[in-house]
């Protein structure tokens, strides 16, 4: 028994004091997160200037919170737990497909987009109108992606990639995030 302990190169046992000291940097998840809050405040700061309005509450909720908890799931005691107890990934899977998707869905970047770039506002209208969006984004369709994701991921080899690509983390963390804000979005 020893032996397997000597063996263990893991974080140390979790404890409550961990849960608020233990972090871990995620390259790719700190690039998105500073490029998606600096692309959202430098629209926010077109619009103001502009003279047009943009609540401070949708800012709150798309950089606070919204990218706030993406840090939380991937970073914090979850990110570093992952990898050796079930229930930090099943805490992170539920931040990822629901908590981050509903405040970044609040913070309206698409709305925001259109305010902020006239001229992309056709462009984004016609995706967002479109037959294929339209079938994307009925209701049933993102209610059985927002299940299904995360259900394939546990129940497949999915879920092992993930323990030994980068590349699949990351491309799983997208995959749980975008079901969750096309479903809120909507």
């Amino acid at each position: 028994m020893a032996s397997l302990a000597a063996g263990y190169t893991g974080p140390p046992q979790l404890t409550l004091g961990r849960a608020f000291t233990e972090w871990t940097a995620d390259p790719a998840m700190i690039a998105l997160v500073v490029v998606l809050g600096g692309c959202y405040l430098f629209a926010v700061r077109k619009v103001r200037r502009g003279g047009g309005q943009w609540g401070t509450g949708r800012v709150i909720a798309f950089c606070g919170l919204g990218l706030g908890f993406l840090v939380i799931a991937t970073m914090s005691w979850v990110g570093v737990y992952q990898w050796v107890l079930f229930y930090p990934r099943a805490v992170q899977t539920v931040l990822l497909v629901l908590v981050v998707p509903l405040f970044l869905a609040m913070g309206k970047p698409l709305t925001l987009t259109e305010t902020a770039f006239p001229r992309t506002a056709r462009s984004v209208h016609t995706v967002v109108r479109s037959r294929a969006a339209r079938v994307v984004t009925f209701p049933a369709i993102t209610a059985l992606a927002l299940v299904a994701v995360p259900m394939v991921m546990y129940f497949t080899s999915w879920y092992t990639a993930v323990f030994h690509s980068g590349t699949v983390r990351e491309l799983t963390y997208l995959a749980l995030m975008i079901p969750g804000f096309v479903f809120f979005w909507t």
